[in-house]
């Protein structure tokens, strides 16, 4: 919403609700298109890396090496064995480690996401 108030036009609100409301649709046509929680990195210093959420999913997995473990990953997934952990940074950090960067980009360095 802020930056719309500079005329940059950009629809971001509830995108992860409109991902999960379009899974829960394709599900109901038989698809299964699972929506994973993950923490999405705005992070220039370590100070705001800390003030970052910890969204992220947990689910038990097999094998010994990484192809095992990422098959493992994969079967529960789409087989629906994980938890959604989605918790959000706070304004002030979407704010001073993306927006402001957005809108005065000869002062900062580009955002990294």
């Amino acid at each position: 919403m802020g930056l719309n108030c500079f005329g940059l036009g950009i629809k971001y609100h509830d995108v992860n609700k409109k991902a999960e409301e379009l899974s829960g649709k394709l599900g109901a046509k038989g698809y299964n298109v699972p929506v994973l929680a993950d923490t999405d990195l705005h992070a220039r210093n370590k100070g705001q890396l800390g003030k970052m959420g910890t969204s992220r999913i947990i689910s038990w997995l097999e094998g010994d090496t990484g192809k095992e473990v990422v098959a493992s990953l994969v079967k529960n997934i789409f087989s629906g064995n994980y938890t959604n952990v989605k918790e959000y940074v706070s304004s002030s950090h979407l704010l001073g480690s993306f927006c402001v960067p957005i809108l005065a980009p000869n002062f900062f360095f580009k955002p990294r996401a």
